[in-house]
């Protein structure tokens, strides 16, 4: 339920420009891919190769990978952003679950744990108050990306719990932000349609 409430609040910000693209979630699934890649000792060489695939000789650049907080998940809650001068486009993609013990934890949380979600004085409705707290700590490093790549386009994207903290995000920077390029967002697996 959180993803459709904040999938409709995301797309009718800007209903002019919206539209679905299937080759576009096609690339984009390619990155969440990369998300589950392992980052220690900034060898980006699995990741790349999904970089790649999906926009090829787009000399892509890891500009920050890192670990969400707070993470309830056994396995981390990563972010990874990369840029291409070449495609003028920053990618967020969010790591959600991957093991059972995960989903069942992501799966049984009590939906009392939800609070307002408020930008400016307007009421969004209620989000899970953990995905709140691990999407701002994202948007801190997020907002001035966005601010000093005017003619940039970002795109969102993210698997299960990772979509949830990538829809909210997406959602934020669009309201918040006003980037001038397009801000789109792709979730794949999104565990909280169940709420």
């Amino acid at each position: 339920m959180l993803l459709l409430k904040v999938s409709v609040l995301l797309f009718s910000v800007n209903l002019a420009s919206t539209q679905f693209s299937h080759d576009q979630s096609v690339k984009m699934i390619n990155f969440v891919a990369a998300s589950f890649t392992p980052f220690m000792g900034h060898d980006y060489t699995p990741a790349m190769a999904c970089f790649e695939k999906s926009y090829p000789k787009g000399n892509w650049f890891v500009l920050y990978t890192f670990n969400l907080q707070p993470c309830k998940i056994k396995d981390q809650c990563v972010l990874w952003i990369v840029s291409s001068d070449k495609y003028k486009m920053i990618v967020f993609a969010f790591k959600g679950v991957i093991g059972k013990s995960d989903i069942n934890q992501t799966a049984h949380e009590s939906i009392e744990s939800y609070i307002p979600w408020i930008i400016g004085n307007v009421s969004y409705g209620q989000v899970n108050a953990d995905i709140s707290k691990a999407s701002n700590g994202a948007l801190n490093i997020i907002a001035p990306l966005v601010a000093g790549h005017p003619h940039y386009n970002f795109a969102f994207t993210g698997h299960s719990y990772g979509g949830a903290i990538a829809s909210l995000t997406a959602l934020n920077v669009k309201l918040t932000l006003k980037p001038a390029g397009n801000v789109s967002l792709f979730t794949f697996g999104n565990l909280f349609l169940v709420y």
